[in-house]
């Protein structure tokens, strides 16, 4: 009741749940989850929306306080990542990994 208006059952849970230590960890979850070979793109894709979703919901449960740096920076990170898998070409990434056996550590 501190926004002056009764929390309902749902509205209750939300709370509970943006109030979680645990769901400011959720994109990266998805992420380490998602990823794989072929699925770069999908893994970003959706550890940036559940980022995004946390931001909005957290300002709809409370419009006047402060971000959280979590959530920020989970959202700054997704969409830099988002824009390397939009405009890195495949080529160009092949390039940067090390070719086996001329690595020093590999010897």
């Amino acid at each position: 009741m501190a926004s002056g208006r009764p929390e309902t059952a749902a509205g209750g849970r939300l709370s509970r749940l943006l109030d979680s230590p645990v769901i400011g960890m959720t994109p990266w979850i998805a992420m380490s989850v998602l990823v794989g070979p072929g699925r770069y793109e999908l893994a970003v894709g959706v550890s940036l929306a559940l980022a995004v979703a946390i931001v909005i919901a957290g300002r709809i449960r409370s419009p006047g306080a402060s971000f959280k740096i979590l959530e920020i920076s989970d959202v700054v990170f997704f969409a830099a990542m988002a824009l390397i898998g939009i405009f890195a070409s495949r080529e160009r990434i092949a390039g940067w990994r090390v070719i086996r056996g001329s690595s020093p550590i590999s010897r």
